[in-house]
């Protein structure tokens, strides 16, 4: 599974330990944010935020901000 080798990636290789996931809010990014949590907390990682949008979303300003004020080491963004 992807998400687990990028939780594995991010934690081993980049050696980050802050992350929030930015998801879509239908089943496939429900699926593969929800594997990648996880992971990533079995890894020792800690998930400061866990941010949805709806499907179809064209304007993300309100949710980038919401990321932007914690301050994750990396934004975990499973996607199509």
């Amino acid at each position: 599974m992807l998400e687990i080798t990028a939780a594995k990636f991010v934690y081993n290789d980049l050696g980050k330990t802050t992350v929030t996931v930015f998801y879509k809010n239908d089943e496939y990014g429900i699926s593969l944010s929800s594997a990648f949590i996880s992971a990533f907390k079995e890894l020792g990682g800690k998930i400061l935020e866990v941010v949805s949008y709806p499907p179809y979303a064209t304007d993300f300003r309100d949710q980038l901000i919401k990321i932007k004020s914690k301050k994750p080491e990396v934004i975990f963004f499973p996607g199509n």
